[in-house]
């Protein structure tokens, strides 16, 4: 967590409540502000919803089809998953937390409370201002497909769905820069 942000004083109890209740869950998240010019705005991740659920069967498609949608800034996860899975990726610079979520939901079911637990705070120096941003997000999120798509893999129909989402950004990052 940035210096600047900050978790509800119930964070780290509500969740760790949903760990300790559900054994076979891997990671808890929840909704997020993001506070711009001091304001919070509710940042819901909309594969995940206005309900909380625990445990679904499609996370790990929906983090590929759909992108980053859980807030690195309130993610909990067991230490037990970090010993069995490993670390994180240290060729990503931008989206190792993703590419962990997506190992993570690989394995084992999520957990998600819709209720805005943490303020993350938007301002002139955050991480997707850096000029390498763009052009760095796209390698990584190729980089993280083409691990878990493997061509050896079974064709599974969420396959082609990740692929034109990555297009449709790359695509859409180039419009915006130009």
């Amino acid at each position: 967590i940035s210096a600047d942000d900050w978790l509800a004083p119930t964070m780290l109890e509500e969740e760790a409540k949903v760990l300790d209740a559900n054994p076979k869950v891997g990671m808890v998240y929840s909704q997020a502000y993001d506070v711009i010019n001091g304001k919070d705005v509710l940042k819901m991740p909309k594969p995940a919803g206005n309900k909380s659920y625990i445990g679904r069967d499609n996370d790990f498609e929906l983090l590929l089809t759909k992108g980053d949608f859980i807030p690195s800034i309130n993610a909990m996860t067991r230490k037990s998953i970090y010993k069995q899975l490993g670390l994180f990726d240290t060729k990503l610079k931008y989206m190792a937390d993703f590419e962990m979520w997506i190992r993570i939901a690989q394995k084992y079911p999520l957990a998600y409370i819709a209720k805005p637990l943490t303020h993350y705070r938007i301002h002139g120096t955050n991480l997707h201002l850096n000029a390498d941003f763009h052009q760095r997000n796209e390698w990584e999120f190729e980089y993280i497909l083409k691990k878990y798509l493997q061509k050896k893999m079974q064709k599974k129909p969420f396959q082609k769905l990740a692929w034109q989402n990555y297009y449709l950004k790359v695509t859409t990052n180039a419009i915006f820069s130009g």
